[in-house]
């Protein structure tokens, strides 16, 4: 429950799960020959189940807090460099 909760701060579960989406992912555990994908399909629950916009769009705001902290970081740093 704790790492559920914790993957939604982290880029890469918003970037996997559009991939995943894109690759049909989900239909392939469903349907496909391995006996893993039933049980990965289940622990994944709805995963995949969400449009691929809203994906990209919370990676759009991952990339624009990223940039304003780093200019924000880089901002502070030419600062102290002046005095």
């Amino acid at each position: 429950m704790t790492g559920r909760v914790l993957s939604y701060g982290m880029s890469n579960r918003w970037a996997f799960e559009p991939l995943g989406h894109g690759l049909g992912v989900a239909r392939l555990w469903a349907h496909g020959r391995s006996p893993l994908g039933p049980p990965l399909l289940a622990s994944y629950g709805a995963t995949f189940s969400r449009p691929v916009a809203v994906d990209w769009a919370i990676l759009t705001g991952f990339t624009a807090l990223f940039l304003a902290l780093a200019c924000v970081v880089l901002a502070r740093g030419t600062a102290y460099g002046r005095r």
